[in-house]
């Protein structure tokens, strides 16, 4: 299987969080957290259409500078999804500057702000060209797909969760998921004399959007068929959609933790902090933060696939092995830094 999400953690384990999500067959990215992103070509941040921010703290929330710095002058919309208060945070953001020559510009960037408040969200707009003014574009309706954990961001191919988590301020944790995963099998082409190409994309949406098989589709050259055919001929075939999570700074304890449990549920990749070494949990819970024991056991308990953990404290430089033995100690299942 040729995954859709391919993650990458951009600073590594010590340095600001923040996760690239290519988008392989889209042809763009998106981010979860927004910390310094100077380490970052601007093609990859100009191909970034959203991003999802656990917290404003600093080192999460840099990097929207940067985002906005490459967007000036651009016909593109970027949203940042992000928890109570994330639109005041922007706009204080866009307020330290000044914007007097952005009405001149021809290709008009807007930033868009989702805000997840009490389980509702509401949806402000940022428009460049008049000086990024705070619009509200009224309430947003977020689908609870079980309790605690609510849809952020919906489109055909996949969906964004977020759960509420306690990091002494409402800090969000976020899932990617897929409906179904849309494998196309070469050798299947191969007996049919097709090419493959982009033909295929509106076959892979069309099943992604539970279309029936009766769904006429169409092929190289014009003709239709249904999709039902290709799924009898083997050209696709349908496999378990891909899940990954991201959890970045809470306390271990309820209710956050079981709805952080819940979030990563079966994922296939948890992104997990994991600030101190248990010899430090002391430490840990009077930061809000993680140990990475206790990384290792929300990966458990969640049933995920790989865990890979982050957002070392710079105490540990040099103990990365011991950080990762301890979570891998309480997981049981294989543990990474990165990518």
């Amino acid at each position: 299987m040729r995954p859709t999400f391919h993650p990458r953690l951009v600073n590594g384990p010590f340095g600001d969080p923040v996760v690239l999500v290519r988008l392989l067959g889209h042809g763009r990215n998106l981010f979860l957290d927004l910390g310094d992103l100077h380490g970052l070509p601007a093609r990859p941040v100009l191909k970034a259409t959203h991003a999802f921010v656990t917290h404003a703290h600093m080192d999460h929330f840099c990097g929207l500078d940067t985002v906005i710095r490459y967007s000036l002058g651009r016909e593109r919309v970027f949203r940042v999804v992000g928890p109570p208060g994330i639109a005041e945070r922007v706009e204080g953001k866009l307020r330290g500057y000044t914007w007097n020559l952005v009405h001149t510009y021809d290709q008009a960037f807007r930033l868009e702000v989702l805000e997840w408040e009490n389980g509702r969200g509401r949806l402000w707009t940022f428009p460049c060209r008049e000086g990024f003014p705070r619009q509200d574009q009224g309430a947003v309706d977020l689908a609870e797909v079980e309790p605690g954990l609510r849809v952020v961001h919906a489109e055909t191919a996949f969906r964004v969760v977020a759960a509420e988590l306690d990091h002494q301020v409402p800090c969000l944790a976020f899932r990617m998921e897929e409906p179904v995963h849309v494998n196309v099998a070469r050798d299947a082409l191969d007996r049919l004399g097709l090419e493959p190409g982009p033909w295929l994309r509106p076959v892979k949406r069309a099943v992604q959007a539970g279309s029936g098989p009766d769904h006429e589709v169409r092929l190289p050259g014009g003709r239709t068929v249904p999709v039902g055919e290709l799924l009898e001929h083997g050209v696709i075939r349908l496999t378990r959609g891909q899940r990954l999570a991201y959890v970045a700074d809470c306390l271990w304890a309820e209710p956050g933790l079981s709805r952080a449990v819940a979030l990563a549920r079966d994922a296939h990749l948890l992104y997990c902090e994991a600030a101190f070494l248990e010899e430090d949990a002391r430490r840990a819970r009077e930061r809000y933060h993680l140990t990475a024991a206790q990384a290792g056991e929300l990966a458990r308990r969640a049933g995920v696939g790989e865990l890979r953990i982050f957002h070392f404290s710079p105490k540990y430089r040099g103990r990365e092995p011991e950080l990762l033995a301890e979570a891998a100690e309480a997981f049981g299942g294989p543990v990474g830094l990165g990518p």
